[in-house]
């Protein structure tokens, strides 16, 4: 009743019903989006004839493959009609007999009898700007009022073609190598380049000092990266631009923020009235991986 299928061997039309028909429905196991991060390089348990389905994001290290989550990608894991324990149970044993896994992610609205390690996501549901801003932080509702100081110097865009900011990309991004920064931007452009993605942008005088990265999906923003030069924060740009794109967007899209295990940026999520939402993960250490695989043989 359930296998794990090669990526040519997924059928694809099934696939995509049993994904928009599903209760944990999520933009990041959509094909198309996938593809271009994965390069086709991935897997799809099914059960049944695709009553349930569950992406496996693949990866080659030491010639032996493992499972990855993908960048810019933060939640996977079972999807079917209705969330059902006992299902994802099966899924999960099958998954950990049949892969060496690294790190994978389920979604929020999966849950298991086995209990696992979690993490924590921040979003805003979608309601009218007045209500969403009457959540802020009293320190939030503060930084993002545009000052007299700023006003007229301060200005919010549209960014419609990457390749005029990789510079400001890769010399902002924090938390990654040079050479995973440049994959991540190579990312960004093909999404951008296939209308998955929105950038906007925000100025301080003519410098760009602020990005941030969308995922656009049909009913909600997914912030993937947030650019910021740090020598403009103390003007609370970083607020600021958070700011000016829920007044455009949060009475039609709900905004994901993506999380964070950095506290800090925690903080900055919850200062915005965002809620809390955990979803379970897998992660193993390559060490514990490799010393099973040599056990095993």
């Amino acid at each position: 009743m359930i296998k794990k299928l090669k990526y040519d061997e997924v059928d694809w039309e099934k696939y995509q019903k049993c994904l928009e028909n599903s209760e944990q429905y999520h933009f990041f196991a959509e094909k198309n989006y996938l593809d271009i991060l994965l390069n086709k390089n991935w897997n799809v348990i099914v059960y049944g004839d695709y009553q349930a389905v569950m992406p496996i994001p693949l990866v080659v290290k030491m010639r032996l493959i493992f499972v990855l989550m993908p960048l810019q990608t933060q939640q996977l894991g079972v999807f079917s009609e209705k969330d059902n324990v006992e299902l994802n149970q099966i899924f999960y044993n099958f998954f950990c007999k049949n892969y060496n896994v690294l790190f994978y992610s389920f979604n929020s609205k999966n849950k298991f009898k086995s209990s696992l390690n979690s993490k924590v996501n921040y979003r805003l549901e979608k309601d009218s700007y007045e209500n969403v801003k009457a959540k802020y932080s009293i320190h939030r509702r503060r930084n993002v009022r545009i000052t007299t100081e700023i006003k007229g110097i301060i200005s919010f865009s549209e960014n419609k073609n990457l390749l005029n900011s990789e510079k400001f990309f890769l010399k902002n991004i924090l938390g990654v190598s040079p050479k995973v920064a440049k994959r991540m931007f190579r990312n960004m452009l093909k999404l951008q380049n296939n209308n998955l993605i929105k950038v906007f942008d925000l100025y301080y005088k003519d410098t760009l000092v602020s990005q941030a990265y969308l995922v656009n999906a049909l009913d909600q923003y997914i912030l993937v990266n947030f650019i910021n030069d740090k020598n403009y924060l103390k003007y609370n740009t970083s607020s600021i631009i958070i700011d000016q794109i829920l007044q455009r967007s949060i009475a039609e899209k709900s905004f994901n923020f993506h999380g964070s295990n950095i506290p800090s940026i925690a903080q900055f999520y919850k200062r915005f009235g965002a809620i809390e939402e955990k979803y379970n993960i897998i992660q193993n250490s390559k060490f514990e991986l490799l010393k099973n695989i040599f056990i095993k043989h």
